[in-house]
C-alpha cells in the first residue's frame, strides 16, 4: 500500500487493525505519521516484508525498535532521513536478527555512530543493499563491522563520509567480494581505487562513483 503525505496517525492506526495481511507498506513524507502510529503497524501487521518512512520526521526510535520486533519478516527498510533516530534503532534492528532483511536505507540519518553500525551488521548478517549517505558520524571503523559481519553486500552508498580512509574500504572491498557497486562521492580522504585481486567467479565491480573524493 502507497500512502500519500496526509495519512494520519489515527488513519493508518485504523488501517493495520483491519489489514493484517499486508505486506507492503510505503509512508514516505508522512509528517502526521509518528511513532504511535508505527508501533500499531507493527504490532497488528506482522508479515510486513517492505517498509518505507522516508523523510517521516516524526518517527524516533520508539517507532523502529517496535516495528524491530514486531515485523521480523522484513527485506526492504527504508529509514532515510529520520534525524531522530540513535544507535538504539541500529541495536533493536540487529538484536533481532532479521535473516531476510537484504536492503536498508539510513540516508541521512545523522545520529548513528559506528557502535551502532556494528551491532546492525553483527545481526543483519544478510544486507545486500546499504545506503548510509550522509550519516556523518561514521568512519572506517563502521566498514570493518560490515566487512567482519556482511560479506553479501552488493551495494553500498556512502556518499559524503568525509572519515572514511583508505584503509578502510580496503578492508571492506576484500571482505565483501560480492560488491558490484559503491558511491564514494565526497569522500575526500579516500583516495585509491578499491578492486582488489578477485577469482574468476567473484563478480567484478563495475560501478564505483567517485566524485571528487
Amino acid at each position: 500500500m502507497h500512502a500519500n503525505e496526509h495519512v494520519s496517525r489515527v488513519g493508518l492506526t485504523a488501517l493495520s487493525a483491519s489489514c493484517q495481511q499486508l505486506e507492503l507498506m510505503e509512508l514516505d513524507w508522512c509528517e502526521e505519521v509518528c511513532d504511535v502510529a508505527l508501533l500499531a503497524l507493527a504490532r497488528n501487521c506482522p508479515l510486513l516484508r517492505h517498509l518505507s518512512v522516508r523523510q517521516c520526521s516524526a518517527i524516533s526510535d520508539d517507532g523502529v525498535v517496535g516495528v524491530a520486533g514486531g515485523c521480523t519478516d522484513l527485506q526492504w527498510l527504508d529509514l532515510s532521513g529520520l534525524e531522530l533516530l540513535t544507535d538504539e534503532s541500529l541495536i533493536a534492528l540487529g538484536r533481532s536478527s532479521l535473516a531476510s532483511l537484504r536492503h536498508l536505507s539510513l540516508s541521512h540519518c545523522k545520529g548513528i555512530t559506528d557502535d551502532g553500525v556494528s551491532k546492525l551488521a553483527a545481526g543483519c548478517t544478510e544486507l545486500q543493499h546499504l545506503d548510509l549517505t550522509a550519516c556523518y558520524n561514521l568512519s572506517s571503523a563502521a566498514m570493518a563491522s560490515l566487512a567482519r559481519f556482511c560479506p553479501h553486500l552488493r551495494s553500498l552508498n556512502l556518499s559524503w563520509l568525509s572519515a572514511l580512509t583508505d584503509a578502510g574500504m580496503d578492508t571492506l572491498a576484500k571482505a565483501c567480494t560480492q560488491l558490484t557497486s559503491i558511491n564514494l562521492t565526497k569522500c575526500t580522504k579516500v583516495r585509491a581505487p578499491h578492486t582488489p585481486n578477485r577469482q574468476p567467479t567473484q563478480p567484478v565491480i563495475s560501478r564505483v562513483c567517485a566524485d571528487t573524493c
